[in-house]
């Protein structure tokens, strides 16, 4: 995946690795954010997604962002469901020309009428391969030997947890990023979802020592965005002129993203 040239960042200095991600990410990229709410505004819509989910604005924008960044090569998706994030995934693929998207679930029909809204609204899924199948039996053969974003958006059960950090993330390159959905720091469970897989990512986190550099709660973040660098404070939380946004009234942006580093250096 491609960086920032050394020494040529025009973005303030955070300490934090992810942010400074996004901080580079919106100065180069911000003004696509625009280009891809019409996307997001689909999302009331139950005709393309029966089952509204919890992916949040900030979330979706920082996911379009860091792809348009880091331009992955690989990227594997579990569990995309009706496609919501898939289509920002496949937005940001598409500007960038590049990258292969691997998406797991074991409902086809899911991907189906994913399809269906793809070719709706003109978003080209060409870069996706879709397998039906439990990823960890029935599709394993399946993954690429490398990963460059692995995105987790499982049953969210402890035993689905305890499988992924050890077996998948040795397969993200290095430098590569692990983005986690429906989980928050110390395994506190969000308003839908998590049965157990938060605590399970937070005492893994502590257990191999990952620096707070290298991983950030998106839910913290946005909390703390009105005091970060102006750059930061682009993401926009309620782009549609609403008070409330998120499922049943309530933006959570509960999701992880954890940047995997070289084996020689602190992990993460």
């Amino acid at each position: 995946m491609s960086a920032s040239p050394a020494g040529h960042s025009v973005c303030p200095i955070l300490e934090n690795h992810v942010e400074q991600m996004i901080a580079e990410a919106l100065h180069r990229y911000g003004e696509e954010i625009d280009l891809v709410k019409w996307w997001a505004r689909l999302r009331r819509d139950q005709s393309f997604f029966p089952d509204t989910g919890m992916y949040d604005w900030i979330e979706a924008q920082i996911l379009y962002l860091l792809i348009r960044l880091r331009k992955p090569e690989s990227l594997v998706e579990i569990s995309p469901n009706y496609g919501y994030s898939t289509g920002f995934m496949l937005l940001a693929m598409n500007k960038n020309d590049r990258g292969q998207l691997y998406s797991f679930d074991l409902n086809a029909q899911f991907h189906r009428h994913a399809l269906r809204n793809f070719a709706k609204v003109g978003i080209d899924a060409s870069r996706q391969r879709f397998f039906a199948g439990d990823v960890r039996v029935d599709c394993y053969h399946s993954l690429p030997p490398t990963i460059d974003l692995l995105f987790m958006d499982p049953d969210h059960s402890d035993t689905f947890a305890e499988w992924y950090p050890d077996d998948l993330r040795p397969r993200i390159a290095a430098n590569g990023l692990l983005h986690v959905h429906d989980v928050l720091r110390y395994g506190v469970k969000p308003n839908l979802g998590d049965e157990g897989e938060g605590l399970v990512l937070w005492q893994f986190i502590q257990e191999q020592h990952i620096p707070e550099t290298n991983f950030m709660y998106v839910g913290e973040f946005v909390r703390a965005q009105p005091t970060r660098p102006e750059i930061l404070r682009r993401l926009a939380r309620y782009p549609f002129g609403e008070t409330r946004i998120g499922t049943d009234g309530i933006e959570q942006n509960a999701s992880l993203w954890l940047i995997r580093r070289p084996d020689h250096a602190p992990d993460g």
